[in-house]
This record gives C-alpha cells, sequence and structure tokens, in this order.
C-alpha cells in the first residue's frame, strides 16, 4: 500500500472505524443518561428507561458536502417486565479519498434490564462488517476489511434519586489480525434538576491495535452536555468534547427536540475542528412511540 495513503487511512478508521459513532449527537445518547431508543448502541443498559415499543429512524450526513459521507439507523425496542430488547440496523459510509470509502454495516440485539433495585445492565451482541472500499476497482482494501461478532457491555447505576453514572464497553471480540474496529470504553455521570435540566460529562477512550498499522491508535475525548427541558415538548440539548491527547481535536453540537407522549421529533448541528479533520454533521431523528 501507497506510505502516503497507509497513514491517513489509520487516522480515518480512529475517526470513523467505528460501530458506535464517536459523535454522540445530544445528551440523551451520554452512557448515564442513555434514556432513548440510541441506548441500543451508546449503553444497553440505558433501554430499562423506555416503555411500551419504540421505532427510531436516524440519518446523519456532512453539511458541506453530501458526497462526503452518511450514517443511518434504525432501531426497533421492546419493554416487558422482564428488561428491554432492541433490534438495529446501522451503516456509514465516508468518502476519504477521490476513489475510497469507509464502509460499515452492522446488525445487532440490544438488550438491558433492571439488575437490582439501582443497577441496570445491558449486553449487546452484534455482526459487522468494516472495510475500505475502492469505488474504481468495486472491492475493499484487503489490509482493511473486516467481518465480526462482537459484544457490548453497559450498566447505568443510580446513586441518587438525581445523580447517575453509566460505563460502557464496545466491540469486545474485535479482531486484532488486522487493521479494524476500534475497542471503545466510555465511563461517565449525569445530574438531574427538578427534571427539567440535566448536565452530563464523559471520557471516551478508543484503541486500535490491528497487526497491519506500525502502532496502536488510541484517544480519549471529554464530552460535556447539558439538556433542558423548556414547556412540555420543547427539549434544548448542547455537547462539547475536546480531545486529551495529541490530535488537536475539538467539537461542539447544538440540537433541538420536540416529543410528546406518541412522537418525537429531533435536528442537531455538530461541527468537529481538528488537524486531520473539519467538518459539519446534520442529524435528524424521529422516534414514535407506541
Amino acid at each position: 500500500m501507497n506510505r502516503l495513503l497507509k497513514p491517513l487511512l489509520l487516522v480515518i478508521l480512529m475517526l470513523f472505524g467505528q460501530v458506535v459513532p464517536a459523535w454522540a449527537l445530544g445528551v440523551s445518547d451520554f452512557v448515564s443518561v442513555a434514556d432513548s431508543a440510541s441506548g441500543a448502541l451508546y449503553n444497553p443498559a440505558g433501554l430499562v428507561s423506555l416503555e411500551n415499543k419504540n421505532f427510531l429512524i436516524e440519518y446523519r450526513f456532512s453539511g458541506r458536502d453530501l458526497a462526503m459521507g452518511w450514517d443511518d439507523l434504525l432501531i426497533y425496542s421492546v419493554a416487558e417486565s422482564r428488561g428491554t430488547g432492541a433490534l438495529y440496523v446501522a451503516r456509514s459510509q465516508d468518502l476519504i479519498g477521490i476513489q475510497l470509502y469507509s464502509r460499515y454495516l452492522t446488525l445487532g440485539y440490544s438488550y438491558g434490564w433492571q439488575a437490582s433495585e439501582n443497577i441496570a445492565l445491558g449486553v449487546a451482541a452484534k455482526f459487522s462488517n468494516y472495510g475500505i472500499y475502492n469505488k474504481y476497482t468495486g472491492s475493499f482494501v484487503k489490509e482493511i476489511d473486516s467481518k465480526d461478532f462482537l459484544l457490548d457491555f453497559g450498566l447505568v447505576a443510580e446513586v441518587t434519586d438525581s445523580f447517575k453514572v453509566g460505563l460502557a464497553i464496545h466491540n469486545i471480540g474485535r479482531d486484532d489480525s488486522i487493521q479494524t474496529l476500534n475497542y471503545q470504553s466510555t465511563v461517565g455521570c449525569s445530574y438531574t434538576f427538578d427534571n427539567k435540566l440535566v448536565i452530563a460529562a464523559e471520557i471516551y477512550d478508543f484503541l486500535n491495535e490491528g497487526k497491519s498499522g506500525p502502532n496502536p491508535i488510541e484517544g480519549s475525548l471529554l464530552r460535556l452536555g447539558a439538556r433542558v427541558n423548556i414547556g412540555e415538548y420543547l427539549r434544548i440539548h448542547a455537547v462539547a468534547e475536546e480531545d486529551l491527547d495529541d490530535w488537536d481535536y475539538s467539537g461542539r453540537m447544538f440540537g433541538v427536540e420536540l416529543d410528546n407522549q406518541n412522537i418525537s421529533v429531533g435536528a442537531s448541528w455538530y461541527q468537529g475542528e481538528g488537524s486531520f479533520i473539519d467538518d459539519e454533521l446534520i442529524q435528524v431523528t424521529i422516534n414514535y412511540k407506541f
């Protein structure tokens, strides 16, 4: 592989090579909150907060150029007396060169249950196909093409009525023989004020130590977020994140959500800046509850 191309691919893997998107576009996706159907990806333990059935559709794309990339997500969850299960399909495509795209497809099942009065646990099993696709040849780059069966684990602990801590570990069982999906772990906490304001903080770590690369790729992000309820139906989200290593990366997000008993509709805008990436993301989410 071209010596100039390979470092670029490794950086793209760090940013895009993950079943769980690096950008949590809303406080509801923080591991200690995880109170929407998207918890099936971010923290399966959070599924216990759902009621009845949920069908979520999410679409995310580059705000600067639609050809740069997109993500979409479908989740169907069912809450029962013993716990809440969710089936999901996640896909992604990102342009990383004139003819090269990073792509992933993930099929998964997440399950969350109340292990004790104050502790919820969750697990997810998923099949993931990830690789770098060459549009010109119509095939994947062999050095970076994986098909893995993976596991996720999550926990949410209610320390007090207002204070929670959360933990999620993703992509357990990844194939270390090639440069493929990242190991990911996130730990965080949140505090709720009078059921109107939620503030949250978390640290997100990733590690990719595939043998096709000269050195492991690793890093950490600090995320801070706030979600405020205005009136009966309106929610506003704000998130800021900063890398804790040498990637020179930071991001910020703003989102609006309309939520009632049957349906919620949200839109989010994200801007990330760094040495290797400078982009805007727009996300639209519809969650039907029945």
